[in-house]
């Protein structure tokens, strides 16, 4: 495995590059050539205080979630990667976490919460739907709770059927319906809930557990619990601490106080199904968000305690 320190835009600080090759067979992560001189910083814009972003599907523009100056307002930056133009949409009181689109682009869901952190608005907590082609409002549904910490982080399921969203304070997992924008189920999740991806059959949903120190995997037919996955480490706090490969065979989970990253076997026709079979070092501390690219080679990993 080896490590390079690359720039990335709208974030004040760099990412670790990860080299690595995934394999379906194998816990071993091996080492891919690399020149790490042919990434480069394009163009800088900026953002104050940005957050959690997302490409739309096959579109030209990015969307970053933003808070604002006021610490208690959010809003949704949209920023066009072709002339650099930037529309700044308000989201109004509470704390926007998370996003993720619909796989087609036609509708993009936004976690709201109350608060974050000592950090308390006069908002509620919600899921808006937006339509990401001029920033308004299709619907806002409410969570039905009022503890400060809300909803966390949004993922569409693969089918497009489902929202699944993360609330941390009262420890739930809600799954809206996309095609009427209202809450299908809620269920428990007894660990705080911060983050979740799913497999790309969509079978599966797996939700980071910030006190716990596992990750627990939950059948998408009924939404029941599966198995907890034990880390070695404490996972991260960001809403983007998990990563899943496109071939459904690993994850990848991120730790608020090391440099460490869990590699997690998630595939079902492996012996060690569930298990973390590996342990990726790098040279930053308090990592964030991990992103894995669509051929499964590469890794992009925020140090944020590092400034890296």
């Amino acid at each position: 495995l080896k490590l390079f320190k690359v720039p990335l835009i709208l974030l004040p600080f760099a990412v670790w590059f990860i080299i690595a090759t995934f394999t379906s067979t194998t816990a071993t992560e091996n080492v891919r050539p690399f020149d790490p001189a042919a990434l480069y910083v394009k163009q800088t814009l900026p953002v104050t205080l940005p957050g959690d972003m997302a490409l739309m599907p096959d579109g030209p523009s990015l969307y970053v979630l933003q808070r604002l100056s006021s610490g208690v307002e959010s809003a949704l930056v949209i920023i066009d990667t072709t002339t650099y133009q930037t529309q700044t949409i308000p989201l109004g009181f509470g704390m926007a976490l998370g996003l993720d689109f619909m796989p087609d682009g036609s509708k993009l869901f936004v976690a709201i919460s109350k608060g974050s952190g000592d950090i308390t608005s006069t908002g509620s907590n919600r899921i808006v739907a937006i339509n990401p082609a001029n920033g308004s409002t299709i619907a806002t549904i409410p969570t039905g709770s009022t503890n400060p910490h809300g909803p966390t982080q949004v993922a569409v399921s693969p089918n497009a059927e489902d929202a699944y969203v993360t609330n941390r304070g009262p420890h739930l997992v809600h799954v809206v319906d996309t095609a009427t924008n209202t809450l299908g189920s809620t269920f428990t999740i007894q660990y705080v809930p911060i983050a979740l991806a799913f497999s790309p059959d969509g079978s599966r949903v797996y939700t980071v557990n910030r006190f716990t120190n596992d990750v627990a995997a939950i059948n998408t037919t009924n939404n029941s619990l599966i198995t907890k996955i034990s880390l070695s480490l404490a996972p991260s706090v960001s809403e983007n601490s998990i990563a899943i490969t496109s071939d459904g065979t690993r994850a990848f989970v991120t730790s608020s106080g090391s440099a460490n990253i869990a590699v997690l076997d998630i595939n079902p026709n492996s012996p060690t199904y569930h298990q973390q079979v590996g342990t990726l070092t790098t040279t930053g501390n308090a990592l964030n968000r991990v992103i894995v690219t669509p051929d499964d080679h590469y890794a992009f990993v925020v140090s944020q305690g590092t400034d890296e």
